[in-house]
């Protein structure tokens, strides 16, 4: 995700993708900052059920992150695994 890249290298997404006009960078900034606060904002304030292992709830919040990008279809099935 574009606003946390920028966000762990302190720097703005515009810088990330070289825009070099202006205007453009501008509105890709604020619209990638407000997207993505909104995001973590949502996803942090989901509380950890009392016998939830660590696991489980990293696993419910990505779930939930990729509802909210409606791509939720994407975890419906689990990955085949080869057996022997």
């Amino acid at each position: 995700m574009l606003y946390r890249r920028a966000k762990d290298l302190s720097t703005q997404p515009s810088k990330l993708l070289a825009i070099s006009d202006d205007y453009v960078a501008y509105c890709l900034d604020e619209v990638v900052h407000s997207f993505g606060s909104g995001i973590d904002s949502h996803l942090n304030g989901m509380k950890k059920g009392k016998t939830e292992k660590q696991e489980t709830f990293e696993g419910r919040k990505h779930r939930e992150f990729l509802r909210m990008l409606d791509m939720a279809d994407e975890i419906k099935y689990a990955s085949p695994v080869a057996t022997k």
